[in-house]
């Protein structure tokens, strides 16, 4: 339908919209508030899609922490850590500052545990602090280009850590997106509530 600007459709004279010709009544359709309605689902879709990779990724970080702390989950994953931090903690040389390989390996797993549990559960994340949202999957891409770097300098393929690292890249990528759109919904809404 052709649009046409139209001068006090609500009545009040002085306050622009833009409306469709030819609708019933002659009250046409508010252009504005269908664009602000897609975007609204498109905003939904990916904040759905942000929960369920942050549950796919918080529950594979978790796991790979628990694996580190205890033998509780795999014994052998577990030795595996144990021997791995060996070269780990001197490729980062942990000693000068008076630890060992052992509390590395510790001090990286409960990291990786409660990062991967607030990764998980993003309205706990938002109930403590909402920021922590967008700064819980930035200091876990740190910390997989450090996973990376350290894999890369042993010899060893990083084909986890890069895996991991991009599926959070992707997930931090949501969360702003989704926090610009909820920013952009509310100044609009505020908008309308003050031409009204």
């Amino acid at each position: 339908a052709k649009l046409r600007r139209a001068e006090g459709w609500d009545g009040c004279a002085g306050k622009v919209s833009c409306r469709s010709e030819g609708d019933a009544g002659g009250w046409g359709r508010d252009v504005r508030g269908e664009t602000r309605f897609g975007a609204g689902r498109m905003a939904s879709v990916a904040v759905v899609f942000a929960r369920a990779l942050g549950l796919v990724v918080g529950t594979i970080v978790l796991m790979a922490g628990l694996v580190k702390v205890t033998d509780a989950v795999d014994s052998s994953s577990h030795e595996m850590m144990v021997k791995a931090f060996v070269s780990y903690a001197k490729l980062w040389n942990v000693e000068a500052i008076g630890r060992n390989a052992d509390d590395f390996r510790q001090a990286v797993g409960v990291f990786e545990i409660v990062a991967g549990t607030l990764l998980a559960l993003p309205a706990v994340v938002a109930l403590l602090w909402p920021f922590c949202i967008i700064v819980v999957p930035l200091l876990m891409v740190c910390h997989m280009a450090g996973a990376t770097y350290t894999h890369v300098m042993l010899q060893e393929p990083p084909l986890a850590p890069l895996m991991v690292g991009t599926l959070t890249v992707i997930l931090l990528t949501l969360h702003i997106a989704n926090a610009v759109a909820t920013t952009g919904t509310e100044s609009a809404v505020a908008e309308d509530k003050k031409d009204n």
